[in-house]
């Protein structure tokens, strides 16, 4: 686990959504930038830090979750619907020591998700800015004579690990892109429910930063923008 510097979050996190409001020329419009929390004392906890961001797009008004994930955090968590006992763990996604935030999490009752990334910060505190590559954890039947869903890691959000590991190296930042992480595919199919989200990239001293809003209304006016909005790539099973 690296240790945070909240301050130098705080203050890169800022920068990331003046970025993000330039990006869609102010119409998207996030109210205050409030400070990270640690995820101290929690049982089980599934990522290092956490901020709620409200926004306003058009006369509408929502909250970003951004959370701070150290190498191997994760969004999942055990529930009735997804757990060891309805689910092939593969050796790859096997839960250590309780962990079970790699268990996929119900997106019931979501049109579609979104992430945002914001930054990922080096082990010198580097800042790179809009620089991610997650992990998107689904469930998948392998064989139809097998009753039982399998975990497996699905989908890449943002950059290649090759990718992201080449920008590091080279000091730079990207653009602003955001990524679906639940909706509609090419084919028109659902995807991305379940699904957790998870800093699988191992370099020491990385921490990747990224937000997350979820649409659940037909009148929500962040629709009218989800066609900038990109799939992920899908990586074959693991």
């Amino acid at each position: 686990m690296n240790e945070l510097n909240l301050d130098l979050m705080n203050q890169q996190l800022e920068v990331a959504l003046k970025a993000y409001e330039f990006h869609y020329q102010s119409k998207i419009l996030f109210d205050k930038y409030p400070e990270f929390k640690l995820e101290q004392n929690i049982p089980n906890k599934r990522y290092s830090a956490k901020a709620i961001v409200p926004f306003k797009v058009s006369d509408s008004s929502g909250n970003l979750v951004v959370l701070a994930l150290n190498s191997n955090d994760a969004t999942g968590a055990r529930s009735d619907q997804y757990n060891e006992t309805n689910l092939i763990i593969p050796p790859s996604l096997k839960l250590l020591n309780g962990q079970e935030k790699n268990f996929p999490r119900s997106k019931k009752g979501i049109i579609c998700e979104g992430c945002f990334p914001m930054f990922s910060l080096d082990k010198n505190g580097s800042t790179h800015f809009f620089v991610n590559s997650l992990e998107e954890i689904t469930t998948q039947y392998i064989s139809p004579n097998i009753p039982r869903p399998a975990i497996q890691s699905e989908y890449i959000i943002g950059l290649s690990s090759k990718e992201f590991e080449e920008i590091l190296k080279s000091n730079k930042s990207i653009r602003p892109q955001i990524y679906f992480t639940t909706g509609l595919d090419e084919n028109n199919q659902r995807f991305g429910d379940p699904h957790a989200i998870k800093n699988n990239i191992q370099t020491p001293g990385v921490i990747q930063v990224t937000g997350f809003y979820s649409i659940t209304q037909n009148t929500d006016p962040m629709l009218e923008y989800i066609k900038d909005w990109k799939m992920p790539t899908r990586q074959s099973f693991k």
